[in-house]
């Protein structure tokens, strides 16, 4: 009984934290458009155009917005980017950014991670079966000969 409420009590502490991550997750996702002056943050922007000091993003409405920049913008024309700029008298400090990799080299490298899973679970499970009356994994009896 007692391994039955500690599985319980885990499956319970994983859901209120799955809930509680469910509920934050709308503050996260406004985040990319916080102005708190003099920063201002963004979240997996595509890069229209970039110049030798400047880059464009598509802004809230649909419009085009040039970042003004002190520098040469370290990415290129349609990478995905994630970044943080300093606003100095109308000329932007880009103070951190991230370079997101293409959705298709994730998903494959999803995939790829899965196959690992499936054959561990797979010669786990040809050595074990569950027995639903202890709740417990038990090795297999080898067939008689």
């Amino acid at each position: 009984m007692a391994r039955l409420s500690h599985i319980s009590a885990s499956i319970a502490i994983l859901a209120l934290m799955m809930g509680y991550a469910s509920i934050k997750s709308q503050v996260i996702r406004m985040k990319p458009y916080e102005n708190t002056d003099p920063y201002m943050s963004f979240n997996s922007k595509k890069i229209l155009e970039t110049g030798p000091d400047y880059f464009i993003i598509e802004w809230k409405d649909k419009s085009r917005k040039t970042i003004q920049l002190n520098i040469r913008p370290p990415f290129q024309k349609n990478d995905v980017v994630g970044f943080k700029v300093l606003n100095i008298k109308g000329c932007y400090e880009l103070t951190e950014y991230h370079i997101w990799e293409s959705r298709e080299a994730w998903y494959v490298k999803a995939f790829l991670s899965g196959i690992p899973l499936f054959v561990v679970l797979f010669l786990f499970f040809r050595d074990f079966r569950f027995n639903f009356r202890r709740f417990i994994f038990e090795k297999k009896r080898p067939p008689h000969a």
